[in-house]
């Protein structure tokens, strides 16, 4: 009888304060806006594994998730981040990476800044370009990004390769369609109706089944963490000088650790070879440019060397890093020249894109095929026509990183100096039938 008036007085308390109760007692994963969502569960697991979180809380102080609300890129990066544990794979940086090194909007402090960067380390971004981190992200960008993510963290899921049927699938690159053969027959993502939906935004809810998905392969089929052979290292020697004609701030990588140590110090000596003859080309235009402006009455800005070396790539077969040099000798603007060294390590040949490939493999059209593509979806950065892309040749720039080939472009080679470098990143795997083996061993599926 004693328990009747206790038990009457916590539902009265209850009666009375509810909110405060459901407070105390929902989990993390518990919004007052998922509860009978068709995603509540998915949600509550996404939280729970601490992949995704609210965003914050309504009028009445309530938890909530938004589930309907779209993922802008921002979020999308951050979730990824975690999801795949990136890091700089089997890249090495003489300096260390920072986020506005690959994308022009992007702040260093911005609280998405470093997964952002992993991602773009990694190839699941594109570089080089605006993230526009506050755009909502389609559900074709999401799958592309998922793809990329298994490819670069090396988790290969076993599968029945079907093809799926999609009415609105028709004109997407190669890249997108592999990407959605591959989450759609690893139960990723799916389509409705035989339609996939590519351009629709995805919405949380839909994101946090995507995740969790994404973690039950992850767990089934772990990363292949390959050993690490590095043998190299790379510094830097800094040149730093100013004169009423020209200032200079170089970065002139510096190798050490090749068992060949001619090549070590022939290469050492382009590095600096490369600058030297720089400073002297700018140093007699800018002497004399300032003497016809000092005749002329017209002001003369001084000339500008800057070079900074990019990420650099090693497997204890081969080298290959690229070093922007940046020269200003007047006009409106300067120009940003990439150079790209690629190296056999043992014998010290010089790898034109060619020497990676066995005789007879046309690995030209795989290329040319992947650049027209990506161009197709961005035309107007590029020059038209003849002016434009018409395939690669003989002595194409590229660098590799992370199972990855960069084939790169040069500023007004293919587009207009706004545009600025132009990068196309092809996964390596695409090339596994013709990939030399003694210099690059691709991991089996």
């Amino acid at each position: 009888m004693k328990k009747v008036p206790a038990f009457l007085l916590i539902m009265a308390l209850l009666f009375l304060n509810p909110a405060n109760y459901m407070a105390k007692t929902m989990g993390v994963g518990d919004f007052i806006d998922t509860s009978g969502h068709w995603a509540e569960a998915e949600i509550r697991t996404v939280c729970n594994n601490g992949l995704m979180q609210g965003v914050g809380v309504n009028e009445s102080g309530k938890r909530i998730f938004a589930p309907d609300s779209h993922v802008n890129r921002a979020q999308l990066a951050a979730v990824l981040e975690k999801t795949f544990d990136l890091d700089y794979g089997q890249l090495r940086f003489i300096k260390a990476p920072a986020a506005s090194d690959y994308f022009w909007d992007v702040n260093n402090e911005d609280w998405f800044a470093n997964a952002a960067m992993l991602c773009a380390i990694n190839g699941i971004f594109e570089s080089g370009r605006e993230l526009i981190p506050d755009e909502s992200v389609s559900r074709i960008e999401v799958a592309r990004c998922i793809y990329r993510a298994f490819e670069a963290k090396k988790i290969y899921v076993p599968m029945i390769m079907l093809m799926p049927y999609y009415s609105d699938t028709k004109g997407l690159s190669q890249e997108d369609v592999n990407a959605i053969v591959f989450v759609s027959n690893t139960g990723i993502m799916k389509g409705t109706n035989s339609l996939f939906h590519p351009d629709d935004p995805i919405t949380r809810g839909e994101l946090a089944r995507v995740l969790n998905q994404c973690i039950a392969l992850i767990k089934a089929n772990p990363p292949q963490n390959e050993s690490k052979n590095y043998s190299l290292n790379i510094s830097v020697e800094e040149v730093k000088s100013a004169d009423d004609y020209l200032e200079i701030d170089a970065d002139i990588p510096v190798i050490e650790g090749m068992t060949n140590t001619n090549l070590q110090k022939s290469v050492n000596q382009i590095f600096k070879q490369k600058v030297e003859a720089l400073k002297a080309e700018l140093y007699a235009g800018a002497v004399e440019q300032k003497q016809n402006a000092e005749e002329m009455g017209f002001p003369f800005n001084k000339y500008q060397i800057y070079t900074r070396s990019g990420p650099y790539f090693e497997n204890g077969k081969m080298l290959s890093l690229y070093v922007d040099y940046y020269f200003y000798s007047g006009g409106a603007h300067g120009l940003t020249d990439r150079c790209a060294y690629n190296y056999d390590i043992e014998s010290g040949q010089v790898l034109a894109l060619k020497d990676l490939f066995v005789p007879g493999y046309n690995y030209k059209k795989l290329i040319d095929d992947a650049i027209t593509a990506e161009i197709s979806k961005r035309p107007d950065d590029f020059f038209a026509d003849e002016a434009g892309f018409t395939g690669i040749n003989e002595d194409q720039n590229y660098y590799l990183q992370n199972e990855t080939l960069v084939i790169y472009f040069n500023q007004y080679e293919i587009a207009p100096y706004a545009a600025g470098i132009q990068e196309f990143r092809i996964p390596l795997q695409d090339f596994y039938k013709g990939l030399k083996t003694e210099l690059y061993l691709l991991p089996v599926k």
